[in-house]
C-alpha cells in the first residue's frame, strides 16, 4: 500500500542531466514588423505657372492608381496640357528659338520615343524639326500647340510672306524692263544709242536692286518663321524616369489654385538603401517584389512584415540557446558529456567545459562559430538538470 505522496514520488522523473544533441544546420533568425508599404522615387508633378493665366486645375485630374505613359496629359492647368515625357532630369526652362543645350537633346529624345519625327538626335539646337514634332505632339493630345493662336505672330508670317511675293513680282518687272531695254538699244539709231545704253545700265541696276531685295524679303521671313516655330513651355512639360509610372497621391481637384502649394505624385520602383549606423534607429528603404496574381494596389499601406535579419551558412553547428552560459572568468562555454551518458545522479556524469564563439541566434538555438576543444555534430551538450528546473 502506498499514500498519494509516496505515489507522486515514486513518479518524479529521476535526478540526472537534461542534454540535447550538437547538430548541423542552417538556421534562419526573422523580425516580424509593421511596415508602411509605398511607391518609390516619387516624382511631383508641380507645374510651373502659366504665363499670363492664372495657375488653376481646369481638367485631367487622374485618379489614384491610375497608369500614367510616355506623352500623356497627367494634368490641366488655365485650360493647358502638362505633358509626362521620359527623360533623366526636370525641366530648366522654356524651350524655343535660340535654345541650346542638353534639355534640347532631351526634348527631342523624348518626342522621339513617342514616334515623332523631331530631326537630329545629337544636334542640341532647337529648330525646325523640334518645333514640327511639338506641334504634332499637342495635335494627338487634342490641343492647340503654344503659340499658334497668337495673331500677331499669325499677321507677322503672313506680312513676311507678302513682301516676298512683292519683291519677286518687283524683280520680275525689272527683269522685263531690262529685257525691254536691251531691245530698245538693237533697235535704237546711232545718234540714240547712247542714250539706249543708258537706258540698259539703268535697268540692269535696277534688276540687281530688286534681286537684292528678294533675298533680305526672304531672309526676313525665314527670320519671322524660325520666331514663330512653336516652343515648349516651362508648365508643359514634367520629365520622369523610367515610364510608366503609378499615381500614387492625388492632391488638387478642379479648381485647385497650384499657387498655394497643392501638388500631384507619380511614383514607381526603388530599391533597397542602408541608412544610419548600428547604434542609431533609422528608416531602411526595401525594394519589394510583386507575387504573380498579386496587385500593386494590394501592397500599398501598412503592412506585416517578415524580414529575414541573417542565416546561418548550410551545416553549422548549433545548439540550444540554453546550452550556453559564461563561467567564473567571463568567457562563454557549453557543458559537454564526457564520454557515455551516465543514468542516475547528475554528480556521476563527467562533463567538461568547452570555450565558445557563437554567432547567429534564432529559433531557440544558437550558432557555433568556433570551439576549443572542438565539438562536433552529436555531442551531447548540458542543458539543465532533471527534476529542478535548473541548468548546471
Amino acid at each position: 500500500m502506498r499514500s498519494p505522496a509516496g505515489e507522486h514520488a515514486a513518479a518524479a522523473p529521476p535526478e540526472g542531466l537534461i542534454t540535447a544533441r550538437v547538430e548541423a544546420q542552417a538556421i534562419t533568425s526573422m523580425v516580424v514588423a509593421r511596415a508602411d508599404v509605398v511607391f518609390a522615387d516619387p516624382v511631383a508633378v508641380d507645374p510651373a505657372p502659366p504665363e499670363g493665366a492664372a495657375p488653376v486645375v481646369t481638367g485631367r485630374v487622374p485618379q489614384v492608381g491610375a497608369t500614367v505613359n510616355a506623352g500623356d496629359v497627367v494634368l490641366e492647368v488655365a485650360a493647358r496640357p502638362v505633358f509626362v515625357l521620359p527623360g533623366a532630369f526636370p525641366a530648366p526652362r522654356a524651350l524655343g528659338p535660340g535654345s541650346n543645350g542638353a534639355d534640347v537633346v532631351q526634348l527631342r529624345a523624348a518626342l522621339a520615343s513617342l514616334g515623332l519625327a523631331a530631326g537630329d538626335s545629337a544636334s542640341q539646337d532647337f529648330d525646325e524639326a523640334l518645333s514640327s514634332a511639338i506641334d504634332a505632339l499637342y495635335e494627338r493630345a487634342g490641343y492647340a500647340a503654344p503659340g499658334s493662336e497668337d495673331p500677331e505672330r499669325r499677321q507677322a508670317v503672313r506680312d513676311a510672306q507678302d513682301s516676298v511675293q512683292d519683291a519677286k513680282d518687283a524683280a520680275a518687272q525689272a527683269d522685263q524692263a531690262l529685257a525691254n531695254a536691251r531691245q530698245a538699244l538693237g533697235a535704237a539709231p546711232q545718234e540714240d544709242k547712247q542714250a539706249a545704253e543708258q537706258a540698259v545700265k539703268a535697268a540692269e541696276l535696277a534688276l540687281a536692286q530688286a534681286k537684292r531685295t528678294v533675298e533680305r524679303s526672304r531672309e526676313a521671313l525665314e527670320q519671322t518663321q524660325r520666331a514663330a516655330w512653336t516652343p515648349m513651355p516651362l508648365g508643359e512639360v514634367v520629365f520622369v524616369d523610367d515610364l510608366p509610372r503609378r499615381v500614387d497621391q492625388v492632391n488638387v481637384e478642379v479648381g485647385t489654385d497650384l499657387s498655394k502649394g497643392a501638388a500631384d505624385g507619380a511614383v514607381g520602383g526603388g530599391t533597397v538603401r542602408e541608412d544610419g549606423t548600428s547604434s542609431q534607429q533609422c528608416p531602411v528603404r526595401i525594394a519589394v517584389t510583386i507575387p504573380e496574381g498579386v496587385s500593386e494596389a494590394d501592397l500599398v499601406g501598412n503592412l506585416q512584415a517578415t524580414m529575414v535579419v541573417g542565416t546561418s551558412a548550410e551545416g553549422s553547428l548549433v545548439v540550444p540557446i540554453a546550452a550556453v552560459a559564461a563561467n567564473t572568468a567571463g568567457q562563454t562555454v557549453v557543458e559537454v558529456v564526457d564520454g557515455e551518458l551516465v543514468q542516475g545522479a547528475a554528480a556521476d556524469q563527467p562533463t567538461k567545459q568547452v570555450k565558445v564563439v557563437t554567432g547567429l541566434s534564432a529559433q531557440g538555438l544558437v550558432e557555433i562559430k568556433s570551439a576549443e576543444p572542438a565539438l562536433k555534430e552529436g555531442d551531447l551538450v548540458v542543458v539543465g538538470l532533471a527534476g529542478t528546473g535548473q541548468t548546471r
